[in-house]
Order: C-alpha cells, then structure tokens, then sequence
C-alpha cells in the first residue's frame, strides 16, 4: 500500500466524490445497469469503471482508499515508474 501522507490532495477529493456518488450503490445487493450508468457520466468514466470501484470498495469495506485514482500501471513498452523515479534511477545510472 503507498504511502498515505504522500497522496495529493486532489485524489483524496477525487475519492470523496467518487464515495458520494458509489456508497449508495455499494450497498445494493444488485446495481442495476440505468444507476451503474448515471453514475459512470457524472463521474466522466464508464460504467465498467464504475461497476469495477463498486467491486474495490465492497472488498475494502468502504474504504476511501478503494476510490483513490490509479495511476498507469504501464503495458507493453509504457513506463511503469513515476517520471520523478526514473528521473532518479537515470542520475544514479
């Protein structure tokens, strides 16, 4: 788990507002797809996205931390470090 001191205020009212609009649906034994789907376009992602916070959160127990913006976890040919880490690991190359 990060560091939660070094997590910028921005997510942290990223994930409160993302908690506003999914704890009500967390609670659903269902979400149904038209909530899933009011939810994804106020948040701006789609209701996979949504449907997959839903998941996190339930498994955190509610957790704020669950709805923390990820960063890129990288890919096929895609840096997997912060710019400010590979900054680092280059001067110590």
């Amino acid at each position: 788990m990060a560091d939660l001191s070094q997590i910028d205020e921005q997510d942290w009212n990223e994930a409160r507002r993302r908690a506003a609009i999914l704890r009500p649906l967390m609670d659903l034994e269902r979400c149904p797809r038209e909530r899933a789907r009011a939810a994804a376009a106020e948040l701006g992602l789609s209701e996979r996205q949504v449907y997959r916070l839903i998941q996190r959160l339930r498994a955190a127990g509610g957790a704020l931390t669950a709805l923390l913006p990820g960063g890129s976890h990288g890919g096929r040919g895609k840096q997997r470090l912060s710019v400010s880490r590979e900054q680092l690991l280059r001067r110590g190359i």
